[in-house]
């Protein structure tokens, strides 16, 4: 059995208030048949209160109530869009890519203006997970492989030879990020 209570219906359609066919009965309650001009009116809000519905001044649901105000996404939409594309995630370390995906996937939609702190709140997650995006370190398998062919044995070669050798080896900083691949290379 379906139950209505508490409930205002545009008047003239007492046929969508009809559940079912022979097998469905529908007990109805404290339902008030109104005008389409009342259910638009300041009477329907004191009525119903203002927490729950807002008037449609945007013209949204054809001057009809609607459900109360949404928080503003506009920042979080904003922060949404620095974030770099999957091709250029690849860049960035696992662990910096699935923190940032985290947070993304923790934004909660359609929530109230009440909850705006909150919604603010996904901004500043968004963009301190996008600065907290780590490059991956440079690969220096080439560096690498190019220093084990330095001979142990020096000692057939100049001595200008070798101290080119031991300075270039020298030289290689290891703390590059893979934005730096070239240098490394």
């Amino acid at each position: 059995e379906l139950e209505f209570r508490h409930m205002y219906v545009l008047e003239g359609t007492a046929a969508g208030l009809y559940m079912g066919n022979a097998t469905t009965s529908a007990t109805v309650e404290d339902v008030g048949f109104k005008s389409s001009e009342w259910l638009k009116s300041d009477a329907f809000f004191e009525n119903i209160g203002t927490t729950a519905f807002s008037k449609d001044i945007h013209g949204v649901n054809n001057g009809y109530p609607i459900l109360a105000e949404q928080a503003d996404y506009t920042a979080v939409d904003a922060a949404l869009a620095k974030v770099p594309e999957a091709d250029a995630l690849a860049l960035y370390t696992e662990e910096s890519v699935s923190a940032l995906q985290t947070v993304v996937d923790g934004v909660v939609r359609y929530m109230s203006q009440s909850e705006q702190a909150t919604v603010d709140g996904y901004v500043t997650a968004i963009e301190n997970a996008i600065d907290a995006l780590t490059y991956k370190s440079a690969d220096y398998s080439g560096v690498e492989a190019a220093i084990a062919k330095i001979p142990e044995d020096l000692s057939i070669y100049t001595t200008a030879s070798v101290s080119e050798v031991q300075d270039a080896r020298d030289a290689v900083v290891y703390d590059k990020n893979i934005t730096e691949q070239a240098t490394v290379d």
